[in-house]
């Protein structure tokens, strides 16, 4: 763990991680859904529905409607810090839950899903927003397997029909990347 050294291995035991069929939540009812402000509707994209507007502070929520919108998006997934959720496990103790996954629709007969940790630009510099960055730029430059194509970002090839992307944006850079990246997954 002093090194900052990662080893990455194929878990196929308890521990690997699924995504789940179904999630529990507290709020009632009657709770306020997450809306798309540019026509009213209810996010319908997710993985999981109904989504709840209280879930998000005002950037994330901004971040899903947009996603919600995209015409080449299969499917969105807010992700949590809790056991069960998806996680990256660095060299320090604790683990890394990426905010959102999202996959495209399959383009050239491959799906693209995208894990990143979103931060507010007010943390850009801290040690944990730090950590983060070296943590998905380490993964990123070690990683090697022979299906798999490094652009910068994380990429695991599951088969030669899925692709993982990672990475870490600030939330000043989405508006920016979130196209691009579509346009380059789809072309």
């Amino acid at each position: 763990m002093a090194d900052e050294h990662i080893q990455f291995r194929l878990r196929t035991d308890r521990h690997n991680w699924r995504m789940p069929t179904e999630m529990e939540t507290d709020k009632p009812a009657t709770a306020a859904p997450l809306v798309r402000p540019t026509d009213g509707l209810l996010t319908e994209k997710s993985v999981f529905a109904p989504v709840y507007r209280d879930d998000f502070n005002n950037d994330e929520a901004e971040f899903a409607c947009y996603l919600d919108e995209q015409k080449a998006l299969k499917w969105w997934h807010r992700n949590v810090a809790k056991t069960g959720d998806y996680f990256l496990q660095g060299w320090r103790k604790y683990r890394v839950y990426p905010d959102f996954l999202f996959a495209l629709q399959q383009s050239k007969g491959v799906s693209r899903i995208f894990v990143w940790e979103m931060k507010g630009d007010q943390l850009d510099g801290n040690l944990d927003t730090a950590y983060k960055r070296k943590l998905i730029q380490t993964m990123s430059a070690n990683y090697r397997f022979e299906n798999v194509t490094v652009a910068g970002k994380l990429e695991l090839v599951l088969d030669d029909k899925t692709m993982i992307a990672c990475d870490l944006v600030l939330m000043s850079e989405w508006k920016a990347k979130v196209p691009t990246v579509i346009q380059v997954a789809t072309q």
